[in-house]
């Protein structure tokens, strides 16, 4: 049975010319003071924030889309930092 969620057919990305370039950039965006202060600033709104037992279904799907952008933009840092 197929599932109806869009991100099961995204397939592992392998090293690429382009995903290097792109993972560098966000390593150096990010690497300045500026960027180290945005960084905290979205884990602090993000990975750092909890919901509390009565918050909604949509309230609890949002945050955790706002983290997996923040964990997926981590990741590119962190890929960009060892040269992917």
């Amino acid at each position: 049975m197929k599932t109806q969620w869009p991100f099961n057919d995204v397939k592992n990305e392998e090293p690429s010319d382009k995903n290097s370039v792109i993972a560098q950039s966000f390593f150096r965006c990010f690497h300045t003071d500026e960027g180290k202060s945005v960084l905290d600033y979205l884990c602090k709104i993000t990975k750092d924030r909890f919901l509390g037992p009565d918050a909604s279904d949509f309230e609890l799907r949002f945050l955790e889309g706002q983290r997996a952008l923040v964990a997926q933009i981590i990741s590119l840092i962190n890929k960009g930092k060892n040269g992917f």
